[in-house]
């Protein structure tokens, strides 16, 4: 089967389903290694998924929130932030990155994680590809019992690590983001004018860069 659903996902334009956290670089590490073909997929050599949507599940926290803008702006200008030649641009065309936004700023009630499950379930869907390394771990338990709930076979279920000795520079960087930057505002002039926006922007592009390491880890954990 797990062939079977990597085939489809070579013939057939896929979405990635993320869960959101506080760290924008995590999501766009997951799509580079999928886009890239360089995740572990239990032996032999795996191949590069062609994803050009982009789903973010996030909650009202505000951190959150600011975090899934950052990851919509890398997303969508990678070209405009990483140069040609840099390992970290992504491979793929992405065509549209989505947020599903959540009514509430934690899961902190098993009433707000049925909630959580009733929305992640009716966006989940045929073919898509599940990220979970994003949010708390009630969202990412969610997000992985999703496919097999509702007996979606063709779903992929993924998860993505990041070295633990790059967190503080990741970190600090969006921290310096939230603190300097206007991203509604600057994430609005992309959506009017294009990524070329990003060229007044230099110190924020250079802390965009920050946020992604090009050296996390992406596990295939189902099927």
């Amino acid at each position: 089967m797990f062939f079977v659903v990597l085939y489809w996902c070579l013939v057939v334009l896929a979405r990635l389903i993320a869960t959101m956290g506080t760290s924008p670089g995590a999501v766009y590490e997951t799509l580079l290694n999928l886009c890239r073909g360089s995740y572990d997929c239990g032996g032999g050599e795996c191949p590069r998924l062609s994803i050009d949507q982009v789903t973010l599940v996030r909650t009202s926290e505000a951190s959150v929130e600011a975090a899934a803008r950052v990851a919509r702006l890398l997303i969508h200008c990678s070209g405009e932030v990483f140069p040609e030649g840099d390992e970290r641009r992504l491979p793929c065309s992405v065509r549209s990155v989505g947020v599903v936004a959540l009514g509430f700023p934690d899961i902190r009630a098993r009433s707000e994680y049925e909630e959580f499950r009733r929305r992640i379930a009716s966006v989940v869907g045929q073919g898509d590809v599940v990220d979970v390394s994003g949010g708390r771990v009630a969202m990412s338990v969610g997000a992985a019992l999703a496919p097999l709930v509702h007996r979606l076979r063709e779903v992929v279920v993924v998860a993505t690590s990041v070295p633990q000795n790059t967190y503080s520079a990741t970190k600090a960087a969006m921290d310096s983001i939230k603190a300097n930057y206007d991203i509604e505002r600057i994430e609005q002039e992309v959506v009017e004018q294009g990524c070329r926006v990003l060229q007044g922007y230099p110190g924020l592009v250079e802390l965009l860069r920050r946020l992604v390491t090009g050296e996390a880890t992406t596990i295939l954990l189902y099927p």
